[in-house]
């Protein structure tokens, strides 16, 4: 969990691992974030208050858990795209997917319960979209008009 949220926001700042431990002026070693971002050991609170310093994000960012994974992200196949800028957006992301989750839930703490209540929908095509948002706008009461 915290290793996630460091090798997250490290990826943000776009930072390579080497780049943090020069950040922390060699306090920490490569190998060692490496393995708190792999969960293999977690980081002493000091080493936390590092990081966090390095990373320049309040430590409780770091402690939050993810609400969020892009499981279904993807990119093209034959993209000339690197892994690591793929890496990046996908941190980049979920920061601002949990950004705006948790300034709905502070507006409106009912509307995550809400969501509850629509079934599970099943997408394998542009028309199952069409179906879905149509069958969505009628639970909510949107009415059944294409809003384009």
């Amino acid at each position: 969990m915290v290793g996630q949220k460091i090798r997250q926001y490290r990826l943000l700042k776009q930072l390579s691992l080497e780049d943090l431990t020069l950040k922390l002026r060699g306090q920490i070693s490569k190998m060692t974030i490496s393995k708190y971002e792999r969960s293999i050991i977690n980081p002493s609170e000091q080493n936390l208050v590092l990081i966090a310093g390095a990373l320049d994000v309040p430590v409780e960012l770091l402690l939050v858990p993810s609400q969020f994974k892009f499981n279904l992200l993807s990119f093209r196949t034959k993209s000339s795209m690197r892994v690591r800028l793929q890496d990046e957006i996908k941190a980049y992301l979920t920061v601002q997917a949990e950004k705006i989750l948790a300034l709905m839930d502070r507006l409106d703490p009912n509307y995550f319960r809400s969501l509850d209540k629509l079934p599970n929908f099943t997408v394998s095509s542009f028309e199952d979209i069409e179906s879905v948002a149509k069958q969505i706008r009628e639970i909510w009461d949107l009415g059944v008009q294409n809003p384009f």
